[in-house]
């Protein structure tokens, strides 16, 4: 079996310092890691990382069995080294297996196949494209790469020699916006994904709306955290959160028990969503929820009766402060264990998605 391979020599101040942060976030993400004061080594299902403290200088080597693997590997520890030392961006350049290839692995170039009116604020678009198989697993979310406003075909990213996406200029490039795979047929070669439309005021949802066969549009991808096994889970998301929720409870087993909180503006929001579990579907009717000024979802989580008897996990995805508060009250008053809940901003109130991180709160 080959073993293709990657490294970059990192001039900083402090190598075993940030060999220490870097080992502990990836522990913190479940990432199996080991590490001492100058070694470390951590474990992905496509490859491994392994660190080298020197006087000077960070060495990192990237380790995978196919090509693939190994530019998706040096992506993301090259995205972590640079989100981990803000203060000093770390100089990275890669040598070895891989450094010749442009192309990213997670990115598919797919056209519109089909629209469908799901509800009046949430429009399914059918996307089309070859070679899915990576996004049936490995997380719900795609980052959806929507051409700039009169650009039919922009120029998409592709590996830089920090291992990280390099983008085109401004006026090519394309916006990207994360949504969650709703389906997807790696036979049919076909993803399904769910936007909520708001007008005007937003640059997927403005694309959505105005979608038509044959039309194009990048997809990135898989990512994001996903909910952790459990007998009885509590899933709660305005709608946003909609086309996750909706994934999960046709996907977790039949004997799964729970609540399922889902605000939305109105009664005609509701969807049919077939589920074999035995979790009770309740819709929460607020007038305004983009406002960020409903309390409905908040307080219909508080309200709920945890089981003593069943292992637990909760699910939220909503505004960011409301994503915040209920972290809060799910870890000071609920007691519960960050292996317990998720909870996810889908989105910040006054702001565009790249304005702010979007954020995970486990």
């Amino acid at each position: 079996m080959n073993t293709f391979v990657s490294k970059a020599v990192i001039p900083m101040r402090r190598p075993q310092h940030m060999l220490s942060v870097v080992c502990q976030h990836f522990a913190e993400e479940e990432v199996a890691v080991t590490w001492t004061e100058t070694r470390g080594d951590a474990r992905f299902p496509f490859g491994c990382g392994l660190f080298e403290a020197e006087a000077t200088y960070l060495l990192v080597q990237a380790e995978a069995e196919d090509i693939p693997g190994l530019l998706r590997l040096k992506n993301i520890l090259a995205m972590h080294l640079e989100e981990l030392a803000p203060e000093e961006p770390p100089e990275i350049v890669w040598t070895g297996d891989g450094c010749d290839v442009t192309e990213l692995p997670n990115l598919r170039i797919m056209r519109v196949a089909r629209t469908t009116a799901l509800t009046p604020q949430m429009r399914r678009i059918t996307l089309s494209g070859d070679d899915l198989a990576r996004f049936a697993s490995g997380g719900h979310h795609v980052k959806v790469l929507v051409p700039p406003e009169g650009v039919a075909t922009p120029e998409w990213p592709i590996a830089g020699r920090n291992g990280r996406p390099q983008w085109p200029s401004e006026d090519r490039r394309p916006i990207m916006r994360t949504y969650t795979i709703r389906r997807i047929d790696v036979p049919a070669g076909e993803m399904d994904i769910d936007f909520v439309l708001h007008g005007d005021d937003g640059i997927a949802s403005r694309w959505a709306a105005a979608a038509g066969e044959g039309d194009i549009v990048g997809i990135m991808g898989p990512g994001g955290m996903s909910v952790r096994e459990a007998d009885w889970y509590l899933l709660a998301g305005d709608m946003t959160a909609l086309p996750v929720i909706s994934r999960l409870l046709e996907e977790l087993p039949a004997t799964t028990r729970g609540v399922a909180l889902i605000e939305i503006p109105a009664a005609s929001e509701k969807q049919k969503i077939k589920s074999a579990t035995k979790i009770e579907l309740r819709y929460l009717h607020s007038a305004h929820p983009e406002s960020g000024d409903t309390t409905a979802l908040e307080e219909a989580v508080r309200a709920i009766v945890f089981p003593d008897d069943m292992k637990s996990f909760v699910f939220v995805g909503a505004e960011t402060s409301v994503a915040r508060r209920l972290r809060s009250y799910l870890r000071q008053e609920r007691n519960l264990d960050r292996s317990q809940h998720l909870c996810a901003a889908y989105w910040r109130l006054g702001r565009r998605e790249g304005e702010g991180s979007a954020e995970e709160y486990d």
